[in-house]
């Protein structure tokens, strides 16, 4: 519980610091104070991961350097009964590469990576631009952007916004590289 008042407190400090609103997206904060306060999603990141259960109800998250495009192709089965609500033709979802060479870029400096503090025994998570309502980070417990390959434990999630900017969904798929 400490943990999460401090996240909430951490953020809410940053969040007044912040100059303009265009310089950090909401989504992004909201998402990580989901990931904080979620018990499902916490339970499901701390078993994969083989976080050892202790008395925190929390996992600690470093934020990564870099925002850098994920694909969200893997979670086409969950987000096609969403198609009216998605900021873009379901379609192109499908098509993958038009999806790609239409919403990929390069990785760009991440302005909030220190909304959290640092650590050797944190997971990294590794953000993309949202895309509409819909945000998609990667978790690891090691910074990817670090190495030339990936490897090691992935989970993705993919928030799913309503209008109000609340999660109203959230989808996880794991992978293992090596």
């Amino acid at each position: 519980m400490k943990n999460i008042v401090i996240t909430i407190l951490s953020v809410l400090c940053f969040t007044t610091s912040v100059v303009s609103q265009e310089l950090i997206n909401q989504k992004y904060l909201v998402s990580l104070i989901k990931m904080e306060t979620d018990n499902k999603l916490n339970k499901e990141i701390k078993s994969f991961f083989k976080i050892k259960r202790s008395k925190k109800t929390s996992t600690l998250f470093q934020v990564s350097s870099e925002i850098s495009f994920i694909d969200i192709e893997v979670f086409k089965d969950e987000l096609k009964e969403h198609k009216n609500i998605l900021p873009f033709d379901f379609e192109l979802l499908e098509a993958k590469e038009e999806f790609k060479s239409k919403y990929s870029y390069e990785a760009i400096k991440n302005d909030f990576q220190d909304l959290l503090p640092s650590g050797d025994e944190y997971l990294f998570i590794h953000f993309s631009k949202p895309i509409g309502n819909l945000l998609t980070l990667q978790l690891s417990n090691h910074d990817l952007n670090s190495l030339p390959i990936k490897y090691g434990k992935v989970m993705q999630i993919l928030f799913l916004f309503d209008e109000k900017g609340l999660v109203k969904n959230i989808y996880t798929k794991t992978f293992l590289y090596n």
